[in-house]
């Protein structure tokens, strides 16, 4: 004869297993966030509670890269505007006096406004 505390048991064996979701359904929700991330926390997803740390940690992984990628894409930028700044400078130069320089000095240069470049990023807290 079932006891009421197995009876409970069992019954709560089947709560905690209808809230675990399979690989497949974490999965679908994952895709499904990923399509407007900002619109809720997936870890706070109702019926995936008992998948909230992985959540979160998909979440976190998620911010961190796209953090990632907005640091890149700042540096990308001020690199081109620097660069095109130090470009132009230099055929204005060219132009302007005719005269020829070697190819150790635009080494040299560039390599002056690559330093440049990180000490700017720097500043704007990029790097």
């Amino acid at each position: 004869m079932e006891t009421r505390a197995s009876k409970l048991e069992k019954t709560s064996m089947k709560n905690t297993i209808s809230q675990e979701k399979t690989a497949v359904e974490v999965e679908d929700l994952k895709q499904q966030w990923l399509r407007d991330p900002f619109c809720w926390d997936i870890e706070t997803t109702e019926g995936f509670e008992a998948h909230k740390q992985e959540l979160l940690a998909f979440r976190q992984r998620f911010e961190a890269d796209l953090e990632e990628r907005h640091r890149l894409i700042a540096l990308r930028n001020i690199r081109r505007e620097y660069l095109a700044t130090f470009a132009t400078a230099a055929l204005t130069g060219l132009l302007a006096g005719g005269s020829h320089i070697s190819d150790d000095t635009v080494t040299t240069a560039f390599g002056y406004a690559e330093e440049m470049i990180q000490e700017y990023a720097k500043r704007k807290e990029v790097v």
